[in-house]
């Protein structure tokens, strides 16, 4: 075999996958992400040879940026490379050209060669098929797999098809301020929109290793902003055209020309309103003259454009008025009643190009249709329709032919039909085609919310949702989206049901209308004012919901009011609810200029007009927003520098390892010539901007040298003038193998501000090493502690307690003897009560005192949990210790030295224990923010009480990079939420007869006391049909809003910061 260790391939965890069944080569993927291909020499049937080629760098895929952890061939030259450390991709690969033809010549050869043998050959062939080490014929060989030689490396076509995004392991966490848009282009906060506190979170590993940012919540990239007083309302419209269209409008160099408009709208009173126009120039607003705009100041129910006729249309209350390019007025057609002559107004309308369709106040429907000049006629309904009354409409073009194919019989050509969905008082949905108003389908018991909505009439039920809003859109990417039928209920919940169709072939081949039921588990934020779908007092009007067809390349839908967000949907996950930041939102509007291309307007609160886009390299797929900062490293540890601004990483990356040639033991190590070194890990500690998100500065340590542990700290600098400032504290180990005790060393940074360079000026900050401590035993953790600004270090086999000195060195005052290696040390901040945990003798809780300096040790836990993570979790009076062992499970323990049980405080009592299926890496003890239904609570309660709202949570961490929330509930949610989860866990339907009770259930001696309730499950309440929503809300003992306050408690909504 050919000698190719040149090449130096580490061949451990290596993935090999076939590269299909006719050429015989393999695809080889290594630990390090890099891919070759394996060849086999063929000597008759036998393999006389190997040979391995690196995939090139021109070969656009010349390695993956994680190690692959599993791959399966798809097939149609498709390979799935999963990975567990970095995002796994869909790889596709091709012949090229060259080698493509090459083997249509080889195929031919080898039929004209097969065709040529007589019967006594194949026969005398099929004695060689016995024997797998004979040597046959050639021509048999050649028939059965051509030779690998003609599919070199250099004759494939790599490329990558999709990824599936992987955010862990997450390993490490952190919290830090926001910049808004304005701060990084240098300017204020003035009117930002961003949180206090973002989650930052180190993931990856190798290569793959960096950064994630996320978000609850949705925060718009702003490109401009600004004020105007006492706007209800916006709308934009906007037209195109070109010099065929309008010469004298067409610019100077003869391409299409665009105009946006804004139309803001001013309460004048009930029925009155005073409408601006303004056109959007650049970033700026500038006021528009148009003199036939809404003369009469009635109110505005709708705009929206006729593209094909350039033509702008405005829905008042009382008329329909359609505006040429400049706004000048080009018709007048008035909403009253043909048969009555009764006056009639409009209450709600959907625009759809050419038609328009209008819902009056006699739930009666007026439709509208353009003609080829653009003026607008009315259609004559069909007397289901004119008779109908309607609690809304929906007008929809159908690109992606689902629902036309129901309409159309098998001649009939596909096309892009508009289709009307009109929703009944009695809650029955009909579908009609608008050019021969056929009906196409009635969907009953819409009100009932059932998981699968059909034809078929429901069961008689008297628990109904008031629906008050119903719209199909299209939701996705806009190259894939997909019609979904969007239900909104007077209290703003969002129901999505997803369309499709279902063809029955006892009936004749005869195709029926259905719908499912998405999942959704955001719940509306509780507003103590008015709906914002009902008109308040002073005459604000129905915000309905709003189609976005496309923002930054999503289709999608908003929902205005108190709740404010997108509906969104990804190829890679099914619709979802995302809020957008701020209080409330009261209008939004499609734009889309060369400034702000494929972006959004929309008014808050306190009339801050906004253009905006969705945040760049931001993903919708989850309930929360990521953002990935790849940095090509892996990131063991982080701290945010609250004094900087900045992120303070400790990263490490493969090298190769050599003897030291210092060592007065082994002087022959000098002499070592190896072409070939082992592997070792380099760690780094690097500075990072969150402006660019780039390493501006970087700290090397020790070839034998690592990063354990780093922490952001208030120290006291100075012993004389007790000055304390922001420092980041940085714990070491030096490993150099088992046989050597591993020593230490406590760095201590500062960030402090330079010179930047004129080309990059995120670069004016820098690390600055302000004390350096070498200890014996490596350090593993740390901690501050006390209210003096000392440090607290697990060093070896203790704990102490250091104070940083004027010259650098850090001088201990206090320690506690450990029995082993301490992995996690957490303080209660500003108590000095702190705990100690390892992987062998359980977890230790502690206590430091300042005057004299000692520790002492409170109690213990006896069962000895192998802590890989820890964290205080305080309620009220009471102080709980949440655990994280390496089975994957989460033990809460009580410090509570009244009960008998605990021995007179020496042992920690063991409350709850809950099985979470992943690997814990970290647990965080956040504040909690009081929800929306805690607020109305409270501003209604007049009696000086305590609150019993819970003021901390803990966010869980894992590896594989989903996230956890822990929160303490008051008797009586807990109570409530109790029986709730009983009900479900006997009743509902689980995947593949699982039981999610035994699931999450931990082996134990029964010592544990109350269970903790898992949120997955209490959740799929709110997805249930309003039948069974009722009827388990009457066994509960409860009403259906104290359950819902009770799962916002517990939803995410606590942490208002972020």
């Amino acid at each position: 075999m050919t000698d190719q260790s040149d090449l130096a391939l580490r061949l451990e965890n290596c993935i090999v996958e076939c590269l299909g069944d006719s050429s015989g080569d393999m695809l080889l993927v290594l630990p390090t992400g890099e891919m070759a291909i394996l060849k086999f020499k063929l000597d008759g049937r036998s393999v006389s040879g190997i040979s391995v080629h690196l995939l090139p760098a021109h070969a656009h895929l010349a390695s993956i940026d994680s190690a692959a952890a599993a791959s399966t061939f798809i097939g149609d030259g498709k390979i799935f490379l999963g990975s567990e450390d970095g995002d796994s991709v869909l790889l596709g690969y091709s012949y090229s050209s060259s080698s493509a033809k090459k083997h249509r010549l080889q195929a031919k050869q080898v039929l004209e060669d097969s065709a040529d043998m007589s019967e006594e050959d194949q026969s005398e062939d099929d004695v060689y098929e016995d024997d797998l080490y004979s040597t046959s014929p050639d021509t048999t060989l050649t028939g059965r797999r051509p030779s690998a030689e003609s599919s070199a490396f250099g004759l494939y076509d790599f490329r990558v098809h999709d990824k599936l995004i992987n955010i862990g392991p997450l390993r490490d966490i952190t919290m830090g301020k926001r910049l808004s848009t304005n701060q990084e282009k240098g300017g204020n906060r003035t009117n930002s929109t961003s949180p206090e506190l973002q989650v930052v979170a180190s993931q990856g590993s190798h290569k793959s290793g960096g950064l994630v940012v996320m978000a609850r919540e949705i925060d718009p990239h702003v490109v401009a902003s600004m004020s105007l007083e006492s706007i209800d309302c916006i709308w934009t419209a906007s037209l195109t055209w070109d010099e065929a269209t309008d010469p004298g409008m067409s610019d100077e160099t003869g391409q299409r020309s665009q105009r946006c408009y804004v139309i803001a709208t001013e309460v004048k009173g009930s029925d009155r309103e005073e409408s601006s126009i303004f056109v959007v120039d650049g970033h700026d607003l500038k006021p528009f003259r148009a003199p036939d705009f809404n003369p009469n100041e009635d109110v505005t129910i709708n705009i929206g454009t006729q593209e094909s006729r350039k033509r702008v249309v405005q829905v008042l209350k009382n008329e329909v008025r359609s505006y040429d390019i400049d706004l000048g007025l080009t018709q007048i057609y008035p909403i009253w009643d043909d048969d009555t002559n009764d006056e009639r107004m409009a209450v709600s309308a959907s625009l759809a190009d050419s038609c328009l369709a209008i819902l009056r106040d006699d739930s009666t429907l007026l439709l509208l249709q353009a003609d080829d000049s653009g003026d607008l006629d009315e259609v004559v309904l069909g007397e289901d329709i004119a008779s109908g009354k309607w609690l809304s409409c929906c007008l929809y073009s159908d690109k992606t032919g689902l629902f036309s194919s129901l309409a159309r019989t098998p001649s009939e050509p596909v096309k892009n039909d508009m289709f009307l969905f009109l929703l009944s008082h009695d809650c029955k949905l009909f579908v009609y085609r608008v050019s021969d108003q056929k009906l196409i389908s009635i969907i009953e018991g819409i009100d009932g919310l059932s998981p699968l909505l059909s034809s078929e009439p429901p069961k008689r039920s008297g628990a109904r949702e008031n629906l008050i809003e119903a719209i199909v859109a299209d939701l996705g990417e806009t190259w894939s989206a997909s019609p979904y039928l969007i239900l909104r209920s007077e209290t703003d919940d969002l129901i999505i049901y997803k369309p499709f169709v279902v063809s029955t072939e006892s009936a004749g081949g005869i195709h029926s209308l259905k719908f499912s039921k998405e999942t959704n588990s955001v719940l509306p934020r509780i507003s103590p004012g008015v709906s914002a779908t009902q008109p308040d007092e002073s005459g604000n009007r129905i915000r309905p919901l709003r189609v976005l067809p496309d923002i930054s390349g999503l289709s999608a839908v908003f929902m205005p009011g108190a709740s404010a967000g997108f509906i969104l949907r990804t190829s890679a996950s099914a619709p979802h609810f995302l809020r957008l930041r701020g209080e409330d939102s009261r209008s939004v509007s499609s734009l889309d200029t060369p400034e702000c291309s494929k972006g959004f307007i929309y008014l808050d609160s306190q009339n801050m007009v906004r253009f905006c886009q969705l945040p760049p390299m931001t993903r919708f797929d989850y309930q929360w927003t990521l953002k990935k900062v790849h940095l090509g490293e892996q990131v063991d540890h982080l701290a945010y520098s609250t004094s900087s601004g900045m992120y303070v990483l400790g990263t490490c990356h493969s090298t190769d390892f050599k003897l030291p040639e210092d060592d007065e033991l082994h002087p022959e190590w000098r002499n070592e010539a190896i072409s070939f070194l082992p592997s070792a890990c380099g760690s780094f500690i690097k500075l990072v901007s969150p402006n660019t998100w780039s390493i501006i500065d970087s700290y090397s340590l020790a070839a034998d040298e690592y990063v354990m542990a780093i922490k952001n700290m208030s120290l006291e600098v100075s012993e004389n003038t007790h000055e304390r400032k922001d420092m980041i504290v940085v714990g070491t180990a030096f490993a150099r193998g088992e046989d050597i005790p591993s020593r230490g060393c406590i760095y201590v940074f500062e960030v402090v501000q330079v010179v930047p360079d004129p080309d990059n000026p995120e670069t004016d900050r820098k690390l600055k090493l302000i004390g350096k401590e070498p200890v014996k035993g490596a350090v593993t953790a740390l901690s501050e502690i006390g209210g003096q600004g000392f440090v607290l270090v697990a060093q070896g086999q203790k704990c102490m307690v250091r104070g940083l000195k004027e010259d650098g060195s850090l001088l201990p005052v206090a320690f506690m003897d450990m029995q082993c290696y301490v992995s996690v040390v957490k303080e209660l901040k500003g108590t000095g009560m702190c705990i100690l945990g390892d992987a062998v003798k359980g977890v230790w809780f502690a206590g430091y005192s300042e005057e004299p300096y000692k520790m002492s040790l409170f109690a213990k836990d006896l069962d000895y949990l192998e802590v890989s993570a820890a964290e205080f979790l305080p309620d009220g009076k009471r102080l709980f210790i949440v655990v994280a062992d390496s089975d994957c499970n989460i033990h809460v323990l009580q410090y509570d030295p009244e009960d008998p049980k605990s021995s007179n405080g020496d042992k920690l009592l063991s409350r709850s224990k809950f099985h979470t299926g992943n690997f814990t890496s970290t647990l965080t003890l956040l504040p909690r923010t009081m929800v929306s239904s805690e607020k109305i609570i409270s501003d209604s309660d007049e009696m000086d009480i305590d609150s019993q709202s819970p003021l901390h949570q803990v966010l869980i961490t894992t590896q594989n990079g989903s996230l956890g929330l822990i929160t303490c509930m008051p008797e009586e949610s807990y109570r409530r939420l109790s029986a709730l989860q009983s009900q479900l866990t006997n009743t509902l339907e689980h995947p593949c007869g699982l039981n999610p009770r035994a699931f999450r259930a931990v082996e134990s001696d029964g010592t544990a006391g109350r269970g903790m309730l898992d949120g997955n499950i209490l959740f799929k309440w709110i997805d249930m049909s309003k039948q069974r929503k009722t009827e388990i809300a009457g066994r509960v003992g409860a009403r259906e809003w104290e359950i819902k306050a009770d799962l916002e408690a517990i939803s995410g909504d606590g942490l208002g910061y972020l």
